[in-house]
C-alpha cells in the first residue's frame, strides 16, 4: 500500500510537470492523464502479483464509465422529460409542417423555445453529456492503442529491446522500414529514426513475429527473447488471445472479439429502442435514428476486426457496463416523479428571468414582441434632442433588464443622429 501511495505521488508530480511544460498541448495532456491513470492501475495490480494489460484495460474502462454515471442519469432525465413534451412538440411541428417562409420558421422557433421553457429544459440538454464523454472515449482509444507509451513497465521492456538493437551496430533501419510496410497501421521514418520510433513499430508486432526479430538481430537475441516473452505474457488474454494481435491474425480465437462486440452492441441498442419506441412511434426523424442504431452493431464488429484485440476488449467491456448501467438508470428513473422535476426546472427558469429583469410569467415570444414594439414606438415618438431627454428621464424600463439595455443603445444612437 505504501508503494502504491508513493506511485500516486510520483505520477502527480510528473503530470504537474507535463502541464507546466505544456509542449504537448491540452489534448495530449488529457491523453497523458488517462495514460497515467491506467499506469497506476497496472502498478497496483503488479504490486499484488498480477501483470496483465487486458485486466488493466477492463478495470480502467469500468472506472471511467462509473465516473460518467451522473452524466448518463442527467441524459436519461432529459429523455424522460422529452417524452412528456413529445405530444406538444409534434403539434407545433404539424402546425408549421408546410410553412417554409422566414416568418413561419421564426414563429415555430419561438413556440419551441416556449415549450422548452415551460418544461424547464434546454434543447441542448441531451447533447451535453455526449460532448463531454466523446473526448474521453477518443483519449481512451489513444491510450489503449499505444500501451507502451503509457504503462511504464511495458514501455521499459520495449525500450530494452530497442536499445539493444541500436547498440548492436546492425543496419536496423533497412530492416524496420521493410517491416513497417508489411504491418497494418505501423509507420517508420526513412531517416532520423529514434528508439521511440522502434518501440512504436515493435508494439504493432503479432505474437509470432517476435521470432522474426530475434532472427534478424542474433547479437541481442537473448535480450529480445527475455523481454518479448514477458511482453507476450502481460498481453495474454482468455483463450490464448493477445491484446496486441488483430482478430484476423488468428481467426480462432480472435474472431470472438468482433462477434462479442456485435452481440453486446445489438443488445444495447435493443434496450434503448425498447425504452424509446413508444414515444418515438410518430416521429419520422426518431424512427430513422432507430434504424441507424440497428445497423451500428455490425459496424462495431467491422471496427473490432480492423483494430488490435485490446481496443476490442475496451469496446466490449464498455458496452456491457452501459447495458448494466442503463438497466439500473431505468429502474431509478421509474421511481422518480418526472412532473416534480419539471416543476423544479420551471421554477429555476422563472428565477433566472427575474435576475435578468424580465417578466417571469412572459414567454420568449411575448418578451421579443414587447421589446420590438417598445423600440418601434420609441423611434416614432422621438425625433429630437428634447424628446430624447424627456424619454430618458421618464423611462419605464426596469434597471438592468434587456429592454433597458436595448433602449439605452437606441437612445445613444438617436442622440448622436440628432446632434448632427
Amino acid at each position: 500500500m505504501i508503494r502504491f501511495l508513493d506511485l500516486i505521488k510520483e505520477e502527480k508530480e510528473l503530470y504537474l510537470l507535463d502541464l507546466t511544460i505544456g509542449s504537448a498541448g491540452i489534448w495530449q495532456a488529457f491523453i497523458n492523464l488517462m495514460g497515467k491513470v491506467i499506469n497506476l492501475i497496472f502498478e497496483l495490480l503488479r504490486s499484488v502479483g498480477i501483470e496483465n494489460a487486458a485486466l488493466c484495460i477492463i478495470i480502467f474502462t469500468i472506472i471511467v464509465k462509473a465516473l460518467m454515471i451522473p452524466l448518463n442519469i442527467k441524459q436519461q432525465k432529459f429523455s424522460k422529460m422529452s417524452s412528456k413534451m413529445q405530444p406538444e412538440m409534434q403539434k407545433i411541428q404539424k402546425k408549421y409542417k408546410d410553412k417554409k417562409d422566414q416568418e413561419s420558421m421564426r414563429a415555430q422557433s419561438m413556440e419551441m423555445n416556449d415549450l422548452y421553457e415551460r418544461y424547464g429544459v434546454s434543447p441542448t440538454g441531451g447533447c451535453l453529456p455526449l460532448l463531454i464523454t466523446m473526448p474521453v472515449i477518443f483519449a481512451l482509444y489513444r491510450v489503449i492503442y499505444n500501451i507502451p507509451d503509457h504503462i511504464a513497465y511495458i514501455g521499459d521492456l520495449y525500450d530494452k529491446i530497442a536499445n539493444s538493437i541500436v547498440d548492436s551496430g546492425s543496419n536496423y533501419n533497412t530492416f524496420f522500414t521493410e517491416l513497417a510496410s508489411n504491418l497494418k497501421g505501423a509507420t517508420y521514418p526513412e531517416s532520423g529514426a529514434t528508439t521511440h520510433d522502434i518501440v512504436s513499430l515493435l508494439s504493432n508486432l503479432k505474437t509470432e513475429q517476435w521470432t522474426q526479430i530475434k532472427e534478424a538481430f542474433p547479437a541481442c537475441s537473448d535480450v529480445i527473447s527475455a523481454c518479448s516473452d514477458e511482453i507476450i505474457s502481460i498481453n495474454r488474454f482468455i483463450f490464448g488471445m493477445n491484446i496486441a494481435d488483430w482478430p484476423t491474425t488468428h481467426p480462432w480465437p480472435g474472431l470472438i472479439i468482433p462477434v462479442l462486440a456485435v452481440a453486446v452492441q445489438w443488445f444495447q441498442t435493443k434496450q434503448i429502442n425498447t425504452t424509446n419506441e413508444q414515444q418515438m412511434s410518430d416521429n419520422p426523424t426518431a424512427q430513422s435514428m432507430m434504424m441507424m442504431t440497428k445497423i451500428m452493431p455490425f459496424f462495431s464488429g467491422i471496427i473490432c476486426l480492423s483494430l488490435p484485440i485490446g481496443v476490442g476488449i475496451y469496446w466490449i467491456v464498455s458496452g456491457v457496463f452501459q447495458i448494466i448501467q442503463q438497466a439500473l438508470v431505468n429502474k431509478h428513473m421509474d421511481n422518480i416523479d418526472i412532473d416534480e422535476i419539471i416543476e423544479k426546472n420551471k421554477e429555476k427558469a422563472r428565477k433566472k428571468k427575474i435576475r435578468m429583469g424580465l417578466d417571469p410569467d412572459a414567454s420568449f415570444s411575448q418578451i421579443a414582441t414587447q421589446n420590438s414594439k417598445s423600440i418601434s414606438n420609441y423611434a416614432k415618438n422621438n425625433n429630437s434632442t428634447s424628446n430624447y431627454s424627456d424619454k430618458k428621464s421618464s423611462g419605464n424600463y426596469k434597471k438592468g433588464s434587456i429592454s433597458a439595455y436595448a433602449n439605452m443603445s437606441f437612445d445613444t444612437n438617436s442622440k448622436k443622429k440628432n446632434d448632427k
